[in-house]
């Protein structure tokens, strides 16, 4: 991604298994008002890519995309700055400074903390706040999203909250449920906001784990892996006895679990489809009594799931509670009907620079109210690419408004994009961040379901940097499963970029099914002009020529054909037309004749 993430602080963030020691994070409360002129990024808790600061110490954001994150070593309340403008006549209107927040420097959350214009400025300073902060936010970033009017000094930064307290986390939800005679069921810990850990203490005379289950745990240091014991059924607690550099306390957790007899699970889909069953995240066989079994169906291309029956009944949803008896899931899919409202992604466009769309179009025969069927785009980026198929909040939303009519499209930009030239974006959003690696789904409802997925442009690499992929014309209902070559066409962004009218590349323009013929070369507006004889034509009549003769005779138009005067002809280009002005060069009883490939 163009966007820059620093990763600051103690603590600040873990990946459980892992001792993750950062440095420079600021605790809590945390007030930051120089004085003097000083580099913001080298002082403690701050990175980014501003200029050192203007006089009086203010962080000079003088370009868009400038940006300083501040690292924080504790839970935030709320969040209070001061900005002034320095006018400069650059930049294009509205202006744009926002601040966001985020758990882990990696995944922004897309509801802003702050988003402050330029008409919001003044050439004196000017406080703004307090904004309240998520308690578990680690992460305040602050960027010049669009520049307009102002340079901006930002100075006078307070963060009120308290330190982070030391805590055993777990890998697994507490009262989780493991299947009876599981091999390999474990629980693993990890210690945040203390630096490095390990666990167990012979000085205090604590083992590092301690449970009523009768399982064991790794020997090796840090000893943050418990496996539990499940010959016996029941229900269990463990507790993780951690320590760490930053303290000389014991820090310890508990989690409960449950041991379940368990029962065999199998699935069975009609042949429009296909559907897998899941526990704890994991493809399953058997499951434990009362463990929470998810049916992740895939219907074939232009079905949809009709219902999903658990032995014999229907249930609501995509989950159900095992009970204590076998299961067989039955999933049924259904042929969409004619006009049922779907859509589908049937463009992705990833340019240079900012330059960042996806078109998504109505392959159906009513309208679609986007509002009303509450569509959004949800990005699920880097690392956190395949996020969407788990039930991952996604990075970055972008919430979808108006109608698509049938065999339209609606397209969806970088609040920032400048090509295609000819693009119209119906919604424009700066959260519209992708760079080849970041999967991009179509759902609906408010909060991000896996089975609310209308469409998804799902990648598992760095596959789609700098191109841009076309449905192929075939494809006329959405996808729950990762990227498919076979169903996508790759082009160029600078093909997309000179694109003419109703071809499969042009942003805006898509069909299903065959390609439309090239549309007749019917001329328009003739007329006679002082430098000539002018008509319009459309643009995508090409390859084209212009015979010329200074009269009428019996001779066959094709007889022409050494007499091609297109090079002598004047051409002006608007967006769907082409205005050809033919010199009178061969006679007041001048005829010509137009020729395009495929048709005379």
């Amino acid at each position: 991604m163009r966007t820059i993430i620093f990763r600051l602080g103690i603590g600040a963030f873990c990946v459980l298994g892992m001792a993750v020691m950062v440095l420079a994070a600021v605790p809590l409360p945390y007030e930051y008002s120089p004085s003097n002129a000083v580099d913001w990024t080298t002082q403690s808790g701050w990175s980014g890519n501003v200029t050192n600061s203007t006089a009086e110490g203010y962080a000079l954001f003088d370009a868009a995309d400038s940006t300083l994150t501040l690292a924080l070593d504790g839970a935030p309340t709320e969040l209070s700055f001061s900005l002034r403008g320095i006018p400069t006549p650059e930049g294009v209107a509205p202006a744009s400074f926002v601040v966001e927040e985020s758990v882990d420097g990696g995944v922004w959350s897309a509801t802003l903390v702050a988003d402050i214009s330029h008409g919001e400025l003044s050439t004196g300073t000017k406080p703004f706040g307090p904004f309240p902060l998520s308690s578990a936010t680690r992460y305040v970033r602050f960027t010049y999203a669009d520049r307009y009017a102002y340079d901006i000094g930002l100075n006078h930064v307070a963060v009120a909250g308290g330190p982070a307290e030391p805590r055993v986390v777990f890998d697994r939800r507490d009262n989780f449920i493991v299947a009876q005679h599981a091999v390999g069921e474990c629980i693993t810990a990890a210690v945040i906001n203390a630096g490095s850990y390990w666990f167990g203490s012979p000085a205090l005379e604590k083992e590092p784990w301690e449970s009523d289950n009768g399982g064991t745990f790794k020997t090796e240091s840090p000893q943050d892996v418990y496996t539990i014991h499940t010959a016996a059924t029941g229900t269990f607690y463990a507790t993780a006895n951690g320590r760490a550099d930053n303290t000389d306390e014991l820090i310890a957790g508990t989690i409960h679990f449950s041991v379940a007899a368990a029962y065999g699970l199998s699935v069975q889909a009609d042949t429009n489809g296909a559907a897998t069953v899941r526990v704890n995240g994991r493809d399953a066989t058997n499951a434990p009594v009362g463990a929470v079994v998810a049916v992740l169906p895939v219907p074939n291309a232009g079905y949809a799931t009709d219902a999903i029956r658990v032995n014999g009944q229907v249930i609501e949803g995509t989950t159900f509670v095992m009970p204590d008896e076998a299961v067989v899931v039955e999933v049924s899919f259904r042929q969409k009907t004619p006009g049922e409202p779907t859509l589908i992604i049937s463009q992705y466009y990833e340019g240079a620079s900012d330059n960042k769309w996806i078109e998504v179009f109505n392959p159906g025969e009513e309208a679609v109210d986007l509002a009303a069927a509450g569509y959004r785009l949800g990005l699920w980026q880097n690392a956190a690419r395949e996020g969407w198929k788990t039930g991952a909040v996604p990075g970055f939303v972008i919430v979808l408004t108006g109608t698509v009519a049938p065999g339209e499209t609606y397209l969806v930009s970088h609040g920032r994009a400048k090509a295609p030239a000819y693009a119209v974006a119906n919604v424009a959003s700066n959260n519209l961040l992708f760079n080849g690696d970041d999967s991009v789904v179509l759902y609906t409802g408010s909060i991000y379901n896996f089975a609310n997925v209308v469409d998804a442009f799902g990648v598992t690499g760095n596959t789609a940097a700098n191109c841009s992929y076309v449905r192929a014309p075939t494809i006329c209902c959405g996808v729950h499963t990762d990227f498919d070559a076979e169903h996508w066409i790759r082009f160029e962004y600078t093909e997309v970029d000179a694109a003419d009218v109703n071809v499969p590349e042009r942003l805006g323009w898509h069909a299903v099914g065959e390609p439309p013929p090239v549309v007749p070369p019917v001329l328009s507006n003739l007329s006679l002009t002082a430098d000539g004889l002018a008509f319009d034509i459309p643009v995508n009549c090409v390859p084209y020529a212009v015979y010329g003769a200074a009269a009428l005779n019996a001779s066959e138009p094709a007889g022409w054909l050494g007499s091609n005067i297109a090079d002598q002809c004047t051409v002006e280009v608007a967006e769907t037309h082409r205005r050809v002005t033919v010199p009178l060069t061969l006679g007041p009883r001048q005829i010509i004749w137009l020729s395009v490939l495929g048709a005379n």
